[in-house]
């Protein structure tokens, strides 16, 4: 893939990172920046070269490409013994989300800034000393501020139906009901939710909105 340089000042402003390691990754060049936030190709120790943040191998949220961190939770589900676990699972798609680029949902997680606490981010055994207590069989965990890192202060175990209730995405509209949730609406009508959000976005009227097609 052919990336091409366009600096804008904060590329610039940074461009002295070409050639420079951070954890295991080194600096090849500068791409063009996004929402002005300054961006480099970088190559990691195994060979993988990705798109990284300038901000995130300045402030050491980004190290490898993911496979030092693969490689530490082998070792750890060794040691422990709960790689089986649900729990550990969850760990390591914390993990993943926040400091692998490669990762799915890294966009919405490591990629705006969201950060694991240092004592978790190296150790399931301080995660799994912290929320073991409270754990529950069909759990998942939750950040009480959306914005704010995972660590003991700022995380909870919920369920999966509260969860999806308390998602960045989970739209509020106007019904002839009054403002609710989106998921909400589509449980009392009955409707899909790309049906209402289809609705809301053409204009429909309040009454009309959920009702059900015929």
């Amino acid at each position: 893939m052919t990336y091409s340089l366009n600096l804008d000042f904060e590329t610039r402003a940074t461009v002295d990172l070409i050639g420079r390691v951070f954890g295991r990754w080194r600096v090849l060049r500068a791409i063009k920046p996004r929402k002005k936030h300054a961006r480099y190709i970088a190559e990691c120790s195994c060979g993988v070269r990705r798109v990284v943040y300038a901000g995130n191998l300045k402030r050491g949220l980004s190290k490898s490409c993911g496979c030092y961190n693969a490689e530490q939770s082998r070792v750890r589900a060794t040691r422990h013994g709960m790689r089986d676990h649900p729990a550990y699972r969850v760990w390591c798609h914390i993990i993943g989300r926040c400091y692998n680029a490669s990762d799915a949902r890294y966009a919405d997680y490591g990629g705006r800034g969201i950060y694991v606490s240092p004592r978790w981010r190296n150790s399931f055994e301080n995660f799994w000393t912290d929320m073991g207590p409270t754990y529950r069989t069909g759990l998942t965990i939750e950040r009480k501020n959306n914005d704010g890192p995972y660590s003991k202060r700022n995380c909870a175990w919920i369920s999966h139906a509260a969860q999806s209730r308390n998602t960045r995405r989970n739209r509020v509209v106007n019904t002839v009901h009054g403002r609710m949730l989106l998921c909400d609406a589509a449980r009392l009508s009955g409707l899909g939710h790309s049906t209402i959000l289809y609705r809301v976005k053409a204009g429909w009227l309040l009454a009309d909105i959920l009702k059900p097609i015929r």
